[in-house]
């Protein structure tokens, strides 16, 4: 048991998102039939779940790639625009690469939010292209903790350390 439960807790952390996977033709029917699966997964798993929501019975490679399923909800910690028609094999390949960095997400939100795309995101990540600085809510924040490490304020009396301008460090910083 402590195999089974070891192995699933590993499972667990390595996962990067969940996906609705729906199939089309249902879909513009009427009938939402679709499934949750997560990602990271096994090729197997992924032809698995389509072929329970009635997609890829014929398995044929080719025809997991057309439009015979599409994506209608995401849950992930991550700040990615999902496509709702991206190709579900791609998507896991991603999953898996975000899994196999074993970082923060809120690293990797970092860079999507300053307009890099999730590739180079995962390579500055890959890189070790960051310094992140844990309980800062704005960049004024970040300016005092580097301000702090860099011993600006060593023997410099409490008093006199209130009169520097913070804001105007992290703006300069932003700008860096």
């Amino acid at each position: 048991n402590l195999k089974k439960a070891t192995a699933t807790q590993t499972q667990e952390t390595k996962k990067v998102m969940s996906v609705f996977l729906t199939n089309l033709a249902q879909y513009n029917n009427g009938n939402l039939v679709g499934m949750w699966i997560s990602l990271p997964t096994t090729t197997t798993t992924i032809k698995s779940a389509l072929k329970k929501i009635g997609c890829g019975n014929n398995g044929d490679v080719s025809f997991y790639i057309n439009d015979e399923y599409f994506i209608t909800d995401v849950d992930m910690d991550l700040n990615l625009e999902i496509p709702e028609f991206v190709n579900i094999f791609s998507l896991n390949r991603v999953a898996e690469k975000i899994a196999d960095l074993n970082i923060d997400p809120d690293i990797l939100n970092a860079f999507l939010e300053n307009g890099y795309t999730v590739q180079e995101a995962i390579e500055k990540a890959e890189n070790g292209e960051y310094r992140y600085y844990y309980g800062c809510d704005d960049m004024e924040d970040v300016a005092e903790v580097i301000a702090e490490e860099s011993g600006i304020f060593d023997g410099v009396p409490e008093m006199f350390r209130m009169y520097f301008d913070f804001k105007s460090y992290a703006r300069d910083l932003e700008i860096e």
